[in-house]
């Protein structure tokens, strides 16, 4: 332990680099020697040696020069042994440093999460509110015209935590979970439609405030109006499947998956369940390729699926 009335007595570099940074402060004082700022230990320490040795506290910085004849001897075990103990000093150091600097990091980032996450519930208490007023104001305007828009025992703002995420980039992959979803759960049909209504954006909200207060209470009639705005068709469908090429980045594995995928929504939306229905699909297409665009066209639109 660190003594600074022996030190005095009895200055020495190995007392020196046992001394804690507070050890090093009062010695400065002692000898009237100036800090500036707040140096690490390892930092105080050199700069006190070099202070005290030109006190000549410590002896000169330098040796004196050897008298002719004579060779410099080679430092011997005490010398390399205190180099040694700088170097562990001064890496020591820089270790505190940087745990010091990780631990501010570490700090930033749990305050940053936490901004994050109060404004993620901020956010989802404002759609909560959002949705529950647009569903009153549906209700309301249901109500004056005699239509039912959901059960009285189901609770629409309850549920919608369970309702996925509306993306318009995958407006069918949405339904086909949704539908899952309500399914599993066991939601009134019935709900479904305003159920729905309150994660809609963009062109699906569009569509669905077009529709008469009948229709928005009919789920088929929705979806469809949705997936027409999207040109969800199974014209649409069907030509995806056909331009629907392999990337460079894509291996065939996934390339023959997201192929038959693209497949199963064509037949899904032409709603082929038997050989004979995608018989009279494949055999259809065919037919529609010699005719003039408009006639075809024509077809597509009146759903004729036999020829």
């Amino acid at each position: 332990m660190f003594d600074i009335d022996a030190f005095v007595s009895s200055p020495t570099l190995e007392a020196l680099l046992t001394a804690t940074r507070d050890d090093l402060v009062r010695v400065a004082g002692h000898y009237k020697l100036e800090v500036r700022g707040s140096p690490g230990k390892a930092e105080l320490q050199e700069k006190l040696t070099a202070d005290l040795r030109g006190l000549g506290v410590l002896g000169d910085a330098s040796p004196d020069a050897p008298e002719a004849g004579k060779t410099i001897p080679s430092p011997g075990p005490t010398s390399t042994k205190t180099a040694l103990e700088w170097k562990r000093l001064e890496l020591r150091e820089k270790e505190l440093d940087w745990e010091r600097e990780k631990n501010v990091l570490e700090a930033d980032r749990q305050n940053l999460r936490d901004h994050d996450r109060r404004e993620q519930e901020l956010r989802l208490k404002d759609m909560e509110y959002t949705q529950a007023l647009r569903l009153k104001e549906m209700e309301l305007k249901a109500r004056e015209s005699g239509v039912l828009l959901r059960p009285d025992h189901f609770d629409v703002t309850r549920n919608i935590r369970v309702v996925p995420p509306f993306r318009e980039d995958e407006v069918d992959k949405f339904f086909a979970h949704f539908e899952r979803v309500a399914t599993t759960l066991k939601w009134p049909k019935e709900a479904w439609p305003m159920t729905l209504q309150c994660v809609f954006v963009g062109k699906a909200q569009e569509a669905y405030s077009s529709l008469s207060l009948e229709d928005a209470a009919d789920y088929e009639k929705v979806k469809q109006a949705v997936l027409l705005i999207y040109a969800l068709v199974p014209e649409a469908y069907r030509q995806k499947f056909r331009s629907y090429r392999k990337p460079e980045s894509l291996a065939y594995v996934e390339f023959v998956r997201g192929k038959e995928m693209l497949f199963d929504r064509w037949l899904g939306s032409q709603e082929v369940t038997s050989f004979q229905a995608l018989r009279d699909l494949m055999v259809l297409e065919d037919f529609k390729n010699c005719l003039p665009q408009s006639v075809a066209t024509h077809i597509s639109e009146h759903k004729d699926l036999t020829l």
